[in-house]
């Protein structure tokens, strides 16, 4: 469960803090415009981690649907992620928030001896 305590943890350094009652942090989703360039300022790339027992409770929806509207309100166009492609669940979960593949990394990562795929999903604002 989130708290209205949600749009006070929006902090300077760009991150949205889930607590449930007990103030115990449930996620956190941090992000950032991928660079310093006027031209990339209308778009935020973004990172989000849920804890194992707060999973599947609306955590991260949540977190994401306050991303999205702090977004429309700063004139962002796009929010986009990287998820490795072992990573079926979270694929599934943004996809079903409405965000596309835009792109596909072969052989992206080298973990414990084998070679790991990456994709990278937008949402689109306007």
């Amino acid at each position: 469960m989130i708290t209205s305590s949600l749009k006070k943890d929006v902090m300077r350094q760009n991150m949205l803090v889930a607590r449930n009652e007990d103030g115990i942090i449930l996620g956190s989703l941090v992000y950032h415009s991928p660079g310093l360039a006027p031209s990339r300022q209308k778009q935020w790339l973004f990172g989000m981690s849920v804890a194992k027992h707060a999973q599947g409770q609306g955590v991260g929806r949540q977190l994401i649907e306050h991303l999205i509207e702090l977004g429309k309100q700063n004139g962002i166009g796009k929010i986009a992620l990287r998820v490795m492609a072992a990573n079926t669940n979270a694929l599934h979960f943004y996809q079903h928030l409405g965000f596309e593949q835009e792109a596909y990394f072969k052989r992206e990562f080298w973990l414990e001896d084998t070679w790991m795929d990456d994709y990278q999903l937008a949402y689109y604002l306007d």
